[in-house]
């Protein structure tokens, strides 16, 4: 006999599951960044990585604040695309101030991703199906988490990381490797999918390298091996439960 036909609550989460799966394994790791000026990123193995830290005049950074603020739509997309590219272009690193990786360690808050730039003129680009998208960074031992958060569900999606830094000419390169993938409930033991990691682009997405382009300590731009770019800004009081 077949097997029954998935309700419509299934239907749905199975949907939301899907496409938020797309965003974490894309995204997973953008990791142990580079802090408020030159930073120092130590691994597990005690590799150390300088990168200068890019500072920009004001009205880029508010130029591109403001954007990422407004409902989802093509056009958009193409003017905060603009906006980074004129951001870097202007920023200029600063070697003269130096600070520990730790000073990013804790939690970050999505603005903008490729992923959630134009799939639905009725939002924002910070909002992954209604749920809000953190990323978590804990340097000392060279990890990251991102969370798809729904707090009205009590569900959460987390996909960790390990995270190797790399000095590049403009940017710090981290090579990425996705060590996990669950659906965490409240008061219910963690559902996992790590078996589910491949479902971006049809290929094995556990591995693969994420470009620091931007950094001034509060706001920061990603960019994937694959195109895609994620900026976030440093959250503060963020409830860490369900």
């Amino acid at each position: 006999e077949g097997s029954p036909a998935a309700t419509p609550r299934q239907s749905q989460m199975s949907r939301l599951l899907y496409v938020a799966l797309l965003i974490l394994s894309v995204q997973t790791a953008s990791a142990v960044q580079a802090a408020p000026a030159v930073r120092r990123l130590a691994t597990p193995r005690s590799v150390s990585v300088v990168v200068a830290r890019r500072t920009a005049p004001a009205t880029s950074c508010e130029v591109l604040r403001s954007l990422v603020t407004e409902k989802q739509s093509r056009s958009k997309r193409r003017a905060v695309e603009g906006a980074v590219d004129d951001l870097v272009r202007t920023s200029r690193p600063q070697a003269s101030l130096f600070a520990a990786a730790s000073s990013d360690d804790g939690y970050w808050r999505l603005l903008w991703s490729t992923q959630t730039a134009d799939v639905n003129p009725f939002d924002v680009p910070s909002s992954v199906l209604g749920g809000e998208c953190f990323q978590r960074i804990d340097s000392k031992n060279g990890c990251v988490e991102n969370i798809v958060r729904w707090p009205n569900l009590g569900l959460e999606l987390v996909g960790a990381a390990r995270v190797r830094p790399e000095r590049q000419s403009s940017s710090l390169r981290r090579h990425v490797t996705i060590t996990s993938l669950e659906v965490r409930r409240r008061n219910a033991s963690p559902l996992r999918l790590f078996e589910l990691r491949g479902l971006v682009d049809g290929r094995q997405a556990d591995q693969g390298y994420l470009d620091d382009i931007f950094n001034d300590g509060d706001l920061r731009v990603s960019k994937a091996d694959n195109g895609f770019m994620y900026i976030y800004e440093r959250a503060r009081n963020v409830n860490r439960s369900l």
